[in-house]
């Protein structure tokens, strides 16, 4: 089993950016449900020329396309909420990851500029997409390797999707929990 980090890939594909000089505090997400307050930023897509992407990475949220939010529903209402985001003449989808447990192993994670993360698998909750408190501002994870049928891993269907702009960062393997990947 292993964990990864979920990015965008903003170097090769469009992203997007608040519009207003304050507006990406609005999508700075910390696993703190936002439904009932939720007003959607002005943002608008940085770098136009690049590639269209089908997700976007902003301050702890995932934005996505509305294709990316059809085809993963069932994945993204597990974790989280789905906030309208209006962008230009399209309706994009931030992700809000409300499914931030508290599964590290604390005596054997460590902080040295970068965290040095070791998982509990005991402690993994039922949803593939998570987030954990020490990193809630900042990053989302994926948990890979836990179905008996691969097929219905999350982390495989997104591979054998058509979405693009999407990269992953392995975070943790139980194979290998002795490597450093600060």
């Amino acid at each position: 089993m292993r964990v990864v980090a979920l990015l965008d890939d903003g170097d090769s594909f469009q992203s997007i950016i608040a519009d207003a000089p304050h507006g990406w505090e609005e999508l700075a997400f910390d696993g703190t449900p936002r439904r009932e307050t939720w007003v959607p930023p002005k943002v608008r897509v940085y770098k136009p020329r690049l590639k269209r992407s089908d997700f976007f990475y902003s301050s702890g949220a995932f934005v996505m396309s509305e294709h990316a939010r059809e085809v993963f529903l069932e994945y993204w209402n597990m974790c989280g909420e789905l906030l309208p985001l209006p962008c230009g003449n399209e309706m994009l989808w931030a992700l809000n990851v409300t499914e931030c447990i508290d599964c590290l192993d604390h005596e054997t994670s460590w902080w040295n500029g970068l965290w040095h993360l070791q998982f509990r698998i005991d402690l993994l909750s039922e949803s593939p997409i998570f987030k954990i408190p020490e990193t809630a501002s900042t990053s989302v994870y994926v948990v890979d390797g836990r179905e008996e049928d691969p097929s219905c891993e999350f982390l495989r269907q997104l591979e054998q999707s058509d979405l693009k702009g999407w990269l992953i960062r392995e975070v943790w393997n139980d194979e290998h929990p002795e490597i450093d990947y600060s």
